[in-house]
């Protein structure tokens, strides 16, 4: 039988478990302590029964023995059979489970007294005996020796059952709630949102785990924030020189080499492009509201601002998507930085693709380039990454994708990036058209 995955399921069959291990330690003690001892004590009773009729008959004229033999089996509890009368019934009827249940009984009598249980009209016990040279069954009442109630053995088997899976239910039933807000506040933390305080009223192990966790969640929006302060300080502190540099070059122009001051200048607009990545990064659509938007809308502006870039040629496939409610400012940011990425890297024609699939809006970059390296191919969305033919090429941060990556995130979506068959690189951002953004 496989385990069973969820924590209701476990727990029954933890509980079941326990319970059927139980019951069958007790029958065993009750068995060994109980039943074994009782029936060694009647197998004592029968051969002192036994010997007292022989006696008995004995001392008894052979005329009347069969007289007496018959007034004490109609006077007294203990019923005799001639064997000529009940062998064949017994045999007939012997169950091999009965047996084993008087087997502590049977060694006890020894195998000159084979033993039958009667289970059909008058229960007794029937022990088989020679009185006065025939053979006779003796029969002893059984009350108390096997339980009878079947009906209510099943029926308190059904209720053990019950209880176990009350139990479970009960168990399942205080860890479940505090486990589902602990994943979903997780999976919040996941998508960079920071989510309300977790319950501490359950039990203390749980509790425990909600404080840490709480804890966890404002270090990291402490951690966010600082993070956030420090690159935007930064950027700010540098981008005041840079301005003034900026400044000085436009007033050397007229007696400085020409080739030095366009030098100077794209070195200063790379630094101010490098600066307002670290910002991006950093302030990812935390100024924006969410709002309905046409996606087709969208692709096209963006393939419109790059119509007739040098080096590369941008052509806009796109297809019915119903609106999304998203950030357009930060949606349409992380599909300029798709696409610049293929004409910094690629270059040539770049496609720029809509399409929707299973209820999610698929904006893709697809480009005929040399694509990326496959031992590189997991770890290009990080920040700060770039793959060696990018180091060796154009400058940049490494932010590109990370940045992408973030703003899908942001509308519960995700980045996947891949090689294309035949050459060439994919990236695509899928997002869920009925969700609605952090």
């Amino acid at each position: 039988m496989p385990w069973p995955r969820s924590l209701f399921g476990r727990n029954v069959l933890l509980l079941v478990s326990l319970l059927i291990a139980s019951q069958i330690a007790w029958l065993t003690l009750f068995r060994v302590m109980v039943q074994v001892p009782r029936l060694e004590r009647l197998a004592s009773y029968v051969l002192e029964q036994d010997r007292l009729l022989q006696i008995t008959l004995k001392r008894t004229p052979p005329a009347e023995r069969q007289e007496v033999l018959a007034d004490i089996s109609a006077q007294g509890e203990t019923r005799l059979l001639p064997a000529s009368e009940a062998d064949a019934r017994f045999a007939e009827r012997s169950d091999n489970r009965i047996a084993r249940l008087f087997s502590p009984m049977s060694r006890a009598l020894g195998p000159q007294h084979p033993v039958y249980w009667q289970r059909d009209g008058e229960h007794r016990l029937w022990v088989k005996t020679q009185l006065d040279g025939h053979d006779y069954w003796m029969g002893f009442p059984s009350a108390g020796l096997i339980p009878t109630a079947g009906r209510l053995l099943v029926a308190g088997s059904l209720a053990t059952l019950a209880l176990s899976l009350l139990g479970a239910y009960l168990i399942h039933r205080r860890l479940h709630k505090p486990l589902t807000e602990l994943a979903a506040a997780a999976s919040a933390v996941a998508c960079g949102e920071t989510p309300p305080p977790l319950a501490t009223a359950g039990p203390s192990e749980i509790a425990a785990v909600a404080v840490s966790f709480d804890q966890m969640t404002k270090s990291l929006a402490r951690a966010e924030q600082e993070r956030t302060l420090m690159l935007a300080g930064v950027s700010h502190d540098l981008r005041t020189p840079l301005s003034k540099l900026r400044l000085c070059i436009e007033m050397l122009r007229n007696g400085a080499d020409p080739t030095l001051i366009e030098s100077m200048v794209r070195s200063i607009d790379t630094a101010d492009a490098v600066i307002g990545q670290f910002v991006d990064f950093a302030r990812i659509g935390s100024d924006e509201e969410p709002q309905w938007c046409d996606p087709a809308e969208l692709v096209t502006s963006v393939a419109r601002e790059y119509k007739g870039k040098p080096g590369c040629h941008v052509t806009a496939d796109i297809h019915p998507v119903h609106p999304v409610f998203v950030r357009p400012v930060a949606l349409r940011r992380a599909i300029a930085n798709l696409v610049e990425n293929a004409c910094r890297y690629a270059g040539g024609e770049i496609a720029l693709r809509l399409e929707s699939r299973d209820g999610h809006a698929l904006f893709s970059v697809l480009d005929h380039g040399p694509g990326v390296p496959q031992s590189e191919l997991s770890r290009i969305r990080q920040p700060f990454t770039r793959v060696t033919a990018a180091r060796e090429g154009s400058p940049g941060t490494g932010l590109g994708l990370a940045i992408v990556e973030r703003i899908a995130a942001l509308h519960r979506g995700s980045l996947k990036t891949e090689n294309r068959n035949g050459g060439g690189f994919v990236a695509t951002v899928e997002l869920p058209i009925d969700a609605t953004p952090h």
